[in-house]
């Protein structure tokens, strides 16, 4: 007998822009890796230069604003509600605060019926207030890290810790190679910049600030 077939996910993924940065990183891996699993995967952003790599991926871009900080951007809930509906979309997956408000408002006004699942990603330990706290609506949450899920979980105590799912953030070990040694050329550079530096023993934590 054959296995079970996986059914056909329409996943929109919604963020200020494809800029640079871990939510863009997330987003595009993400976005690939259903592409290469057959579903459909669409992005929501004010548009950058990380556009042409998700749609080689196999995704498809919209180029909205709906990061932008402005009242106008609340214009697009009509959109993106209408976008949900029209795709049929079975999950719709928010990842930065502004974009996650038109979100969840897109979200919330379909009857329950037809609402595609809704997912929140909490990417940093945002400041909290009322604002933020959008981020916790999600009826599932992921976090990348237990810091990330101790932070939501001690300061927003309405979220049940059922709903907090942590997904570790990965290296792409093609990019960041535990056997790298730079060349002759570049530790000259750096010694040049950084002189006290010479002759002792460094460690880089990579990481946001």
């Amino acid at each position: 007998m054959g296995g079970a077939i996986e059914p056909i996910l329409t996943v929109i993924q919604v963020l200020p822009a494809l800029e640079g940065g871990g939510v863009e990183r997330g987003t595009l891996e993400v976005a690939a890796a259903l592409a290469q699993r057959g579903h459909r995967s669409l992005v929501v952003s004010a548009g950058g230069r990380h556009v042409a790599r998700l749609e080689a991926a196999g995704s498809r871009h919209i180029t909205w604003p709906i990061g932008a900080k402005s009242p106008l951007t609340v214009r697009w809930v009509m959109h993106l509600r209408r976008l949900l509906r029209e795709e049929k979309a079975t999950i719709l997956h928010a990842r930065s605060r502004l974009p996650a408000w038109v979100a969840w408002l897109a979200w919330r006004g379909l009857p329950p019926d037809r609402r595609p699942r809704f997912l929140t990603t909490v990417h940093g330990l945002y400041s909290v207030n009322p604002y933020s706290a959008v981020m916790t609506r999600g009826e599932r949450i992921i976090a990348v890290s237990e810091a990330a899920r101790d932070y939501i979980l001690a300061n927003y105590p309405g979220v049940e810790p059922e709903r907090v799912a942590v997904i570790h953030r990965g290296v792409d070990t093609a990019v960041y190679s535990t056997g790298y040694h730079p060349d002759a050329t570049w530790l000259a550079n750096w010694y040049r910049q950084y002189p006290e530096t010479r002759g002792k023993f460094l460690v880089t934590l990579p990481g946001r600030l």
